[in-house]
């Protein structure tokens, strides 16, 4: 079994563990990485789902005396405030359910293109920044070796790997501020997109996006 077959089986089945996947993951460091990886965020996912999100009760009714009704009305402005923060925290959940799936998407896409992480040659990425409306400048001494257009959950953003040395970047750009978990990836948000750096190495990925530093411009 090679990377890129490996990969597809870990994204398309995460719980199984077929015998050819068992010897590859013990021989290859990076996609043992992503093994655990999506395990995480399987889990995570899984947590976020089964969540329960319980609302308050709301108060009994009052008689409709004179001053039943000012303390209903009183009782009625209390439980609208109480359902208005469990709306909030069911808001929260829900939005990080999309960071989590946002996420998986991310990590699932750059597994079923594996050979974007074999490229050494410089290349100018450019024009495809130009399609977003931006320019884009990293740290001294990185250097794209790959740009490709993609398209995650729906939304149509740019694929870069950066190279420096030995040490490898994937950047995922985005438009708007998306949500994003980061459990395995690093996240800033400039100029209106979403910019998403995820290590293919066990490095940290606040410091691997620090030491990138990918500031936007517009054009």
């Amino acid at each position: 079994m090679n990377c890129h077959h490996c990969r597809q089986q870990l994204l398309a089945e995460p719980q199984r563990r077929s015998p050819k996947l068992q010897r590859h993951l013990e021989r290859c460091a990076e996609c043992r990485q992503l093994s655990l990886r999506v395990e995480s965020l399987e889990e995570e996912l899984r947590r976020a789902v089964q969540k329960p999100v319980e609302l308050p009760p709301l108060p009994a009714l009052a008689p409709a005396s004179a001053r039943g009704r000012r303390w209903l009305m009183a009782g009625s402005v209390t439980a609208l405030l109480l359902l208005g923060v469990a709306l909030i925290g069911v808001r929260s959940d829900a939005r990080q359910q999309e960071a989590l799936a946002l996420a998986s998407d991310i990590l699932h896409h750059l597994a079923i293109e594996p050979e974007a992480l074999s490229g050494t040659r410089s290349i100018d990425p450019a024009q495809l920044l130009a399609l977003l409306g931006i320019r884009l400048e990293v740290a001294e001494g990185w250097f794209a070796t790959y740009a490709d257009p993609c398209r995650i959950r729906g939304i149509s953003g740019l694929h870069i790997v950066y190279r420096k040395d030995d040490e490898l970047a994937t950047l995922i750009l985005l438009p708007g501020e998306l949500p994003v978990d980061e459990s395995h990836v690093a996240v800033r948000y400039a100029g209106g997109m979403t910019l998403v750096v995820v290590p293919s190495s066990p490095t940290e990925p606040r410091q691997l996006l620090a030491g990138l530093d990918p500031v936007l411009y517009p054009l």
